[in-house]
C-alpha cells in the first residue's frame, strides 16, 4: 500500500521533478526574471540547437518543456 502512495505523491510532483535547473532557458534566451519568453524565441532556440552537430540535448530538452508549458492547454 505504502509503494502506490509513493508512486501516486511522485506523479503529483512530476513538474518539480522535471526541471532541474530552474532559470537556465531565461539564461540562455537572456530574458530576464519577470519577463515574459516569447514563443517565437523559444522556437528560434529549439530549431538552432536542433541545427548544430552534437547540439546540448539537455538543453533542447529544457526549451522543448519550457515551449510546452506555454502552450494553451499544456501541462
Amino acid at each position: 500500500m505504502a509503494n502506490g502512495m509513493q508512486r501516486q505523491k511522485a506523479a503529483k510532483n512530476w513538474i518539480g521533478d522535471a526541471v532541474k535547473r530552474e532559470g537556465r532557458v531565461r539564461k540562455y534566451l537572456g530574458v530576464a526574471k519577470g519577463e515574459k519568453i516569447p514563443m517565437g524565441e523559444l522556437d528560434n532556440a529549439i530549431r538552432d540547437i536542433k541545427g548544430r552537430k552534437g547540439g546540448d540535448k539537455s538543453l533542447l530538452a529544457a526549451l522543448q518543456l519550457a515551449k510546452r508549458f506555454k502552450q494553451p492547454g499544456g501541462i
